[in-house]
């Protein structure tokens, strides 16, 4: 295994860019409704609509309600997550995954939330792992309530994690089936990404990542 010097630190945003949120146009204090239920189906609604300050409302709303409603736990880890990125806001987000999980809120999405809080936390070893939990189980992931975020981005996820740990060759290995990068650990003229050559192996995969990154993160 090759280790990587932590320059690592730009891979949450990496991949996580794709991910953010806008305010929206909605009021940010959600409007007194009955039920977790109902808090929840409003925050989802916001949050496909861009309004991650309202999602975020309503399901703490509904937690206000019952601390215990996992579909709520679930959906304010995505509206954190989807949040301007900060060591506050992705801890925040991976409580709540945890804590949905630990409710029994089995759904795929959850998992995927926590892989993409874990990498952004710098839990390499966990963010590879939930990644690939999902896609063992539902190899055509795509989260409902953002489409833009499928499988691909698991991927991105698990080989960003796994160059961050100084698995270098596994990294391209995973990024290779999201696309092709034609690099060769013993042959440094394959080195070169974007019309770009980089003087070690490790630099080209990391340059190779960030690019599959900017093309395909959703």
């Amino acid at each position: 295994m090759r280790k990587l010097p932590v320059l690592m630190m730009m891979i949450p945003f990496l991949v996580l860019g794709g991910c953010g949120g806008g305010e929206g146009g909605g009021p940010v204090e959600p409007q007194p409704l009955d039920t977790p239920e109902a808090y929840v189906g409003r925050g989802w609604e916001r949050f496909e609509g861009g309004d991650s300050s309202g999602a975020q409302a309503d399901f703490q709303a509904a937690l206000d309600l019952d601390e215990n409603h996992g579909p709520a736990l679930a959906g304010y880890g995505w509206a954190m997550l989807v949040a301007a990125p900060s060591d506050i806001s992705m801890q925040s987000a991976l409580d709540s995954f945890d804590a949905a999980l630990a409710r029994g809120e089995t759904a795929s999405y959850v998992t995927a939330g926590r892989a993409a809080a874990r990498l952004a936390l710098g839990q390499w070893s966990g963010a590879s792992g939930d990644g690939a939990a999902v896609l063992q189980g539902e190899p055509g992931f795509i989260f409902q309530h953002r489409t833009s975020f499928t499988g691909v981005d698991l991927l991105l996820v698990m080989a960003f994690a796994q160059a961050a740990s100084g698995d270098v060759e596994q990294a391209l290995a995973t990024a290779n089936t999201i696309q092709q990068s034609g690099i060769d650990p013993g042959q440094s003229a394959t080195w070169t990404v974007g019309g770009i050559a980089y003087p070690s192996y490790a630099g080209a995969v990391l340059a190779h990542l960030a690019l599959l990154s900017e093309n395909h993160a959703g």
